[in-house]
């Protein structure tokens, strides 16, 4: 994000920039970030609507509730959208940008967006780092056919889906208990409830072991270490 800095104007009523304060877009997401930038953008606002003549000397955009509670919510909206895009979910600590304070509605969203993020960038991620890399240029399509494909899936790789594992060990846990529930009826379900439990421990540790090759990373573009 670049905030163009204070202007001066000319006999022609022609504004010069003399300033510019750059920040990393990708940073945008980062509640820090964001409540520093929407205090810059503010002032540089309030510098601006002065010089055109829209604001006295000492107004602010705080003196007016309405306009001042729009551009809170205006902020926060352009934050989410980046944030959205970059991480996959809202920035955090909205409702500090809204309104000023913390709330227990969004302290709840923060501990939805964090595990979204944490998902999102394990098991989906890859695939749109493979879509960037494609339209940077990172990754160049080649029609040779003496080339071989990148990163061709093999063995265990080909079949591993961290969801579908997830899947399998809450249902092999659920049968377990379920199979516990009945074995005072029947003692053979203690050997089924023994065996459920065995496969899911099994699932799971296969999964903890090869935790890499369950992880959505992209495949197309190697970067140099």
């Amino acid at each position: 994000m670049t905030i163009l800095g204070p202007v001066q104007t000319s006999t022609d009523n022609l504004c010069f920039l003399n300033a510019v304060l750059s920040v990393c877009v990708f940073d945008f997401h980062n509640h820090a970030n964001r409540c520093l930038q929407s205090m810059i953008g503010r002032k540089m606002l309030e510098l601006q609507l002065r010089r055109i003549g829209v604001f006295a000397a000492e107004e602010t955009i705080s003196s007016h509730t309405n306009l001042d509670e729009k551009y809170k919510i205006l902020w926060a909206n352009h934050g989410d959208d980046v944030s959205i895009q970059y991480s996959g979910t809202p920035a955090l600590k909205g409702d500090f940008v809204r309104y000023g304070k913390r709330t227990v509605q969004g302290i709840l969203n923060d501990f939805y967006n964090a595990l979204g993020r944490y998902y999102f960038n394990n098991f989906s991620d890859g695939t749109k780092q493979d879509a960037i890399d494609l339209l940077q240029g990172h990754y160049i399509v080649s029609v040779s056919r003496d080339m071989t494909p990148p990163s061709q899936k093999g063995g265990l790789e080909a079949v591993a889906h961290f969801p579908a594992a997830f899947c399998l060990v809450s249902l092999g846990l659920f049968f377990t208990i379920l199979s516990l529930s009945q074995a005072r009826y029947d003692l053979r379900h203690l050997f089924f409830s023994a065996l459920w439990a065995t496969i899911s421990i099994g699932i799971a540790a296969v999964v903890k072991a090869n935790g890499r090759i369950f992880c959505n990373r992209p495949r197309l573009h190697k970067p140099r270490r």
